[in-house]
């Protein structure tokens, strides 16, 4: 993934040059993590009628929708709601939780997943003194 760095901070991730990940349902394409004393894993999401099923995360973890496109139900599986464009929601993620697109259209979604650790960064993470907490780019 190509990113643009000026000396201000500022990171723009073009679409042009974005990388997709597939997952069960859905293609995420990440966009940043901030480190801290929790980890902030930002993306976005096309979600198709599939979509994907998650098991439960460690205690304290929560995650973030905010339809961009389309309409999906997401939410824990006990309790999942329809949210539209523009409606945005977030949850407890330490319970079993999905999210699909309805409609018959897949749906586009920004996607803020808060935990104490994200499979794959978590040593990297744990290195990172609080002092240095900031925006690091996903490869």
């Amino acid at each position: 993934m190509v990113s643009e760095r000026a000396t201000s901070g500022v990171d723009v991730r073009r679409v042009e040059d974005a990388t997709w990940r597939p997952l069960e349902g859905m293609q995420l394409r990440p966009l940043a993590t901030f480190y801290g004393a929790e980890m902030i894993y930002v993306s976005t999401a096309t979600v198709n009628a599939e979509g994907h099923v998650s098991e439960a995360h460690e205690p304290g973890s929560a995650e973030s929708l905010l339809v961009l496109s389309g309409t999906v139900m997401a939410g824990p599986n006990d309790g999942l709601v329809e949210l539209k464009a523009g409606d945005w929601i977030r949850f407890p993620s330490d319970r079993a939780h999905a999210c699909h697109a309805c409609g018959g259209e897949d749906a586009e979604v920004l996607f803020v997943a808060v935990r104490k650790s994200i499979p794959g960064v978590d040593g990297l993470a744990r290195t990172k003194p609080a002092a240095e907490a900031r925006a690091m780019p996903v490869e």
